[in-house]
């Protein structure tokens, strides 16, 4: 059995204002920028169908 899940296509990064209570896109490509590996992820979901990888955290 391979445990290895193949990348998604398309990641797409959102920033959470926790004060202001809203959310904003931050990034939206192919791979995960260097800059915002740092940042702990809040919320993380994978839509297996489109191969969509939605990733939210707070700057």
């Amino acid at each position: 059995m391979n445990s290895i899940k193949p990348k998604p296509k398309e990641v797409v990064i959102y920033n959470y204002d926790i004060k202001q209570q809203k959310i904003d896109l931050l990034y939206r490509g192919e791979r995960i920028p260097g800059h915002l590996r740092e940042y702990q992820r809040l919320w993380r979901v994978r839509d297996k169908e489109r191969n969509i990888e939605t990733i939210i955290i707070t700057v």
